[in-house]
């Protein structure tokens, strides 16, 4: 009885191992059904970008096409023309690649193709321009005409910290739409990941974030709600991955990867220890405050598939320089690398950046080649 108990201990073991061992790739990555593992440190090392500026739109107090008051997105067509959505101005500026004007989409009202609020863009495969307006979604064609106005009758957290620009959405070509709401229960505020269709119909609740920068007081329709914005409070993020979504919430680092029906595909983790938060901002008053800094400000994707995560950097550091993790489509830690300036938008070989002048605070809006962008693996 006692070898018939050995050998089937050792049956088991053996057969653990071998079944972990199926999962294990040579380069620190563990694979197991739809979760992806990194080690901390990147397969393909430290990447050095080779940046060359060969863009720069400055604002110009003499010319009201290059006058912007509260930029809150920029967007970038197949056809490299740059979007700027100037919500003081109730506009979104067109430029073509060279930086001349070409349109202005968009005026202050209440009517087809105008703005109350606008806060943030999203421009499809086919060049369908789409503009969050408070709890509107407004669409226009690829030559700016207006086409409908989508409801969407949910709250929404339009507000963002600098370097951060307005809240983003993503639209499929069947018609989906995936944004982060607001939700209020008794417990508190939550942002939500939803989809929802062109009617501003609910068709799937995906996750939920507690909103740690609104508060509550009251109770029923009595209820009002505001606060204090932190920057070291958790944010659910979202980007678009060619026929995917990616999403994540911030304080944790796992990237979560949709498909077009909302559903689960894989998940990619990373091993990192949380970062406490300086003791400094712990002095901070009326904003909330947690033990760690989140692990990332944003995910960007470009059109090979790549996974760009800014890692997050306390308003205390200084550094002009922001610090990226690039993954693969299939979820592998391939690069680490730095970038100059925060990125708002990498395409086609480039990284398009919103930044103020130090010297007369003007909105100036940059792009940099990368020139070494064909040598980079995916």
């Amino acid at each position: 009885m006692r070898k018939l108990y050995l050998f089937l201990l050792t049956f088991l073991l053996i057969f653990y191992l071998a079944k972990s061992e199926t999962f294990k790739y040579q380069n620190g990555i563990e694979k197991e059904p739809r979760v992806i593992r990194n080690s901390e440190n990147p397969i393909l090392g430290k990447l050095k970008l080779e940046l060359k500026e060969d863009l720069t739109i400055k604002e110009l107090e003499t010319d009201e096409k290059y006058m912007f008051y509260r930029v809150s997105d920029i967007g970038v067509d197949s056809r490299r023309n740059i979007y700027i959505v100037d919500r003081g101005n109730y506009r979104v500026q067109v430029f073509n690649k060279n930086g001349k004007y070409l349109k202005t989409i968009g005026r202050k009202g209440q009517g087809p193709g105008e703005f109350e609020f606008p806060v943030s863009i999203f421009i499809d495969t086919e060049n369908n321009i789409y503009v969050k307006d408070g709890r509107e979604i407004e669409k226009f064609d690829k030559n700016g005409d207006f086409v409908e106005r989508i409801p969407c009758d949910y709250s929404t957290f339009d507000f963002s910290i600098p370097p951060y620009l307005g809240l983003r959405f993503v639209i499929t070509s069947e018609q989906r739409i995936f944004i982060p709401v607001l939700q209020f229960e008794e417990s508190g505020a939550y942002n939500c990941l939803v989809m929802l269709d062109f009617k501003g119909k609910l068709l799937k609740e995906i996750d939920k974030l507690i909103e740690r920068n609104i508060k509550i007081k009251g109770k029923g329709g009595g209820r009002v709600f505001g606060g204090v914005l932190s920057p070291y409070a958790p944010r659910l993020v979202l980007s678009s991955l060619k026929n995917k979504i990616i999403y994540a919430k911030s304080d944790e680092y796992r990237l979560f990867v949709l498909n077009k029906e909302g559903n689960l595909i894989f998940e990619i983790q990373k091993d990192k220890k949380p970062i406490p938060v300086p003791k400094k901002a712990k002095k901070l008053k009326r904003m909330y405050i947690p033990e760690y800094c989140p692990f990332f400000t944003d995910i960007l994707t470009d059109e090979k598939g790549r996974i760009w995560v800014i890692k997050f950097k306390s308003p205390f550091d200084k550094r002009e320089e922001w610090d990226i993790d690039i993954f693969s489509s299939k979820g592998e830690y391939l690069y680490y690398t730095k970038l100059p300036c925060y990125p708002h938008v990498i395409k086609q070989g480039c990284i398009y950046s919103l930044l103020r002048s130090k010297e007369t605070g003007n909105i100036m809006i940059k792009r940099l080649k990368i020139k070494n962008w064909d040598e980079i693996k995916y």
